[in-house]
């Protein structure tokens, strides 16, 4: 008698069986996999952790296992990251944060990274943070997060949690949309700390081999200095040290750009008077972003308006352009 077999797959929490043809190949069996889970994407998933059982045609009772099918396919140990952690940094209303809104903001990150999904913030400053699903307006997600601060503890904890996802997609994935350089700068600290001399793709590979994570942009690490806050005479002293080391090694007139922080602006030109100092264009548009309420019109307008200015083609269309960002800017981008 012939004998049939069910597969059981399990994903981001549903459950759905596929019948196991004989005449399958690797292939097939992939294919009828996505079109119960329309969320995976061809090439960017692993069966991992899936169950394969029988169902019994009158006295058979023959077992399948899942490597024996897959063969050369079959899929390796999960391996455990280092980030297996950070999935429990965010997990419940009245939750506190010792570090105040630096601890809550980079378990945040590291939460959404280990989850696998992206967020936007509603509000974002030292007394209240309120971040939300980045698919809220495109899939209507009801993810939400609310903290603010605890003044008389300097804490800061979670006032409301959403931590239920209605989008789709939500996969850990090894590029992530939320590993920037304050989560790259938390995990290669204490290795610098170690090794200074460590090369910059050695450090990469680590955190790929380590946290399973790509870092989306090139490590080139010049120098760096650990101070207690960034202020005005801490970037004396760090570019101060900076030009004696230039000085050792004579070179073409360095261009400076930076997130054109207030102690910095302040320091550059008493260090280094005749080099160009320029303002990362990002950095500029968040900035202005920053100086609108949230929900407010002008808080997506005025950054547009301002990048039409950034590409604009001829000084012409610049001025053209600048003169529509300060009428609808006003006194604030005057």
């Amino acid at each position: 008698m012939d004998t049939s077999y069910i597969v059981k797959f399990i994903y981001s929490g549903e459950a759905a069986t596929v019948p196991l043809l004989h005449n399958w190949s690797f292939v097939d069996l992939c294919n009828s996999i996505r079109s119960r889970f329309p969320d995976l994407i061809q090439g960017n998933f692993m069966l991992s952790e899936s169950v394969v059982s029988n169902t019994v045609c009158e006295d058979s009772s023959t077992m399948l296992e899942e490597n024996d099918y897959l063969g050369c396919y079959r899929a390796e140990a999960p391996k455990s990251y280092m980030t297996k952690g950070w999935e429990s940094y965010i997990h419940s209303e009245g939750q506190k944060f010792e570090g105040g809104v630096v601890e809550f903001r980079d378990k945040l990150r590291k939460y959404a990274i280990e989850i696998g999904f992206s967020y936007e913030f509603v509000r974002n400053d030292k007394v209240r943070v309120i971040a939300q699903c980045s698919k809220k307006h495109s899939q209507g997600c009801n993810w939400l997060v609310k903290a603010h601060l605890c003044r008389d503890n300097g804490f800061f904890m979670i006032k409301r949690l959403v931590n239920v996802h209605t989008c789709h997609g939500v996969i850990r994935l090894q590029k992530s949309k939320m590993m920037g350089s304050k989560v790259v700068k938390s995990i290669v600290l204490d290795k610098i700390r170690a090794n200074p001399n460590k090369k910059p793709i050695d450090i990469a590979d680590e955190i790929k081999s380590d946290y399973g994570l790509d870092v989306p942009y090139r490590l080139y690490p010049v120098a760096y200095a650990i101070v207690d806050s960034e202020n005005e005479s801490n970037w004396r002293f760090f570019l101060e040290v900076l030009a004696e080391e230039f000085t050792k090694h004579p070179m073409r007139r360095v261009t400076f750009i930076s997130d054109r922080h207030v102690g910095l602006v302040s320091a550059f030109p008493r260090v280094f008077p005749n080099n160009p100092h320029g303002f990362c264009f990002r950095h500029l548009m968040a900035n202005l972003s920053d100086k609108f309420p949230a929900g407010s019109y002008l808080k997506d307008q005025i950054p547009y308006l301002f990048m039409c200015c950034a590409y604009s083609r001829t000084p012409e269309m610049y001025e053209f352009n600048m003169e529509i960002l300060r009428s609808e800017g006003g006194d604030i981008v005057a």
